[in-house]
């Protein structure tokens, strides 16, 4: 082989192997690595050296090998300066990626803004890139509103590059900031959409968390007849197990009690009781199902016990968002029930946590 049609089989090689991760096809992206690990490099010319650096480093976040990726991106950094202006834009938007991946959020999030506005005219795969971690990043730091516009951005170039997985991905991150803003029919809107294409292509293990999500957004919306059915649904799906199964267990009990619906409903807290305390991981749950329990005998004795007891533990806990969900949430049903003072006593307690 010449050494012309060498370097050709390996930008071939290159550009490949870019795709497989921009399309999410982990496997192939492995197989390209593999062949590319490989090369000699001392015979590449620097150009294509940086851009073999500059994918394996986007590569190790892919695969969430931070510590690899670290260490390359520190390598990247040395020689930042004699990089072309198309490498520099590829290397600060996989180091933001890096970034929003590994939580360092806020700083992804100023490194993706600050290519936005020096740069007007991004190729598609880097644009797309920028929008969907963006999106993601805001997802994080409970900014919805953004998360939707860079969202809606993203999809819309997913859309063009018949991007399907990545069409999912930025649904879901679209669908939990559309129940988290409380457009509840939006979402799910969305989440049916999530259930139909994830089911046509075959992704049985993203399959059920989507649809606990688009049960979240039921019980969130009222819908409680509809939730519970699907609950039971999922339920026979599941591995018992397994911390989604606790999960689905404690919405349909959520869902069960709020339609008044409370013929098993002990029973069904009992076995959530008896499945969270299995492992200390999941003791939240157990906690949670006390809370329900005791909203059986006095709405006031659960809320008493939300304060003193389940709050304090979940913020302890880094769970304040589960608190604001269900603050909120217990807010919106008791403004239902027309149960003002209740709906005043957890609107205030989710004020005072933003």
């Amino acid at each position: 082989m010449s050494k012309v049609d060498e370097y050709q089989e390996i930008n071939n090689l290159l550009n490949e192997f870019i795709q497989s991760i921009h399309f999410y096809e982990k496997d192939e992206a492995c197989t390209f690595y593999e062949h590319l690990k490989d090369i000699d490099t001392s015979q590449l010319d620097q150009a294509t050296l940086d851009k073999l650096e500059l994918y394996t480093f986007r590569y190790y976040t892919f695969i969430h090998d931070y510590s690899n990726a670290l260490e390359i991106m520190n390598k990247l950094h040395t020689r930042y300066d004699s990089m072309d202006e198309e490498d520099q834009i590829l290397f600060n938007t996989y180091e933001g990626i890096y970034k929003v991946s590994h939580e360092d959020i806020e700083i992804g999030i100023g490194i993706f803004q600050k290519i936005i506005d020096e740069y007007d005219d991004l190729p598609g795969i880097v644009k797309s890139d920028l929008y969907y971690h963006l999106c993601w990043g805001y997802v994080y730091l409970d900014d919805y509103k953004r998360s939707v516009v860079f969202g809606n951005k993203a999809l819309d170039l997913y859309l063009g590059e018949f991007n399907l997985l990545r069409i999912i991905y930025t649904q879901m991150l679209l669908a939990i900031s559309h129940l988290n803003l409380g457009f509840y029919n939006e979402a799910e809107d969305i989440y049916k959409h999530l259930i139909r294409n994830t089911k046509i292509l075959r992704l049985n293990k993203l399959l059920p968390h989507i649809e606990y999500n688009q049960i979240a957004a039921l019980v969130k919306a009222g819908n409680y007849s509809k939730a519970i059915k699907n609950t039971q649904n999922l339920l026979k799906t599941l591995d018992k197990d397994e911390e989604l199964y606790i999960k689905t267990l404690l919405s349909l009990a959520e869902a069960k009690i709020m339609n008044r619906e409370l013929s098993d409903i002990e029973e069904l807290i009992e076995l959530v009781k008896e499945r969270s305390s299995r492992k200390q991981a999941f003791e939240k749950y157990e906690l949670l199902s006390n809370y329900y329990e005791r909203k059986l005998a006095s709405e006031y004795d659960a809320y008493k016990y939300l304060i003193d007891k389940l709050a304090p533990y979940l913020l302890k806990n880094k769970e304040k968002k589960l608190l604001l969900d269900l603050t909120r949430m217990m807010g919106d049903y008791f403004i239902k029930q027309r149960n003002y003072e209740l709906a005043s006593n957890y609107y205030e307690l989710n004020l005072s946590l933003n």
